[in-house]
């Protein structure tokens, strides 16, 4: 919550697009700012210990240690669920390298969606999916053969899941 507050783009239109933001132990002044502005706040809750635990034995080292991701992971499948009960029954999973390791392990993608543009960066980028600890091709998430898309210069590819991890 600390990233939209009352006077964010997505607040000022959340009374003609419906907005709604998940968060863990809100605050409640800044949740009742944000609900009078037409956002609806759902709570999150964290992973389970014994599901964090899992995801340590199945994939091995992740970049913060167990007991500083524990408290920590809000589980994306409670918050997926809380928006099938609300009849939404496909999210677009846009973030950074952190989000996209998450949907992964939590089983919550069947779609991945890559664009391609012919613009090459130097510098020290991030990987589009971190925090696996995935190092291997016997331990990576398998993905169908893509279907191309070309939009302009530009490519998509689409990818399902093979396997569940």
């Amino acid at each position: 919550m600390e990233h939209q507050g009352p006077s964010g783009r997505l607040v000022q239109t959340a009374k003609e697009v419906p907005v709604i933001v998940f968060c863990y132990a809100p605050d409640k002044d800044k949740k009742a700012a944000l609900e009078a502005a037409g956002v609806t706040v759902l709570e999150a809750k964290l992973l389970p210990k014994e599901e964090l635990d899992e995801l340590f034995m199945r994939l091995g080292e992740f970049q913060l240690s167990k007991e500083e991701l524990n408290g920590r992971h809000i589980s994306l499948r409670n918050c997926l669920e809380q928006l099938g009960q609300r009849g939404l029954d496909s999210v677009l999973i846009e973030g950074g390298a952190t989000i996209h390791a998450a949907a992964l392990q939590e089983n919550c993608c069947d779609l991945v969606q890559v664009y391609v543009a012919p613009k090459l960066f130097g510098g020290d980028g991030l990987s589009p999916i971190g925090g696996m600890g995935i190092t291997t091709p016997d331990k990576a998430v398998l993905l169908s053969e893509p279907t191309i898309t070309r939009l302009g210069q530009d490519l998509l590819l689409e990818y399902t899941r093979k396997e569940q991890f």
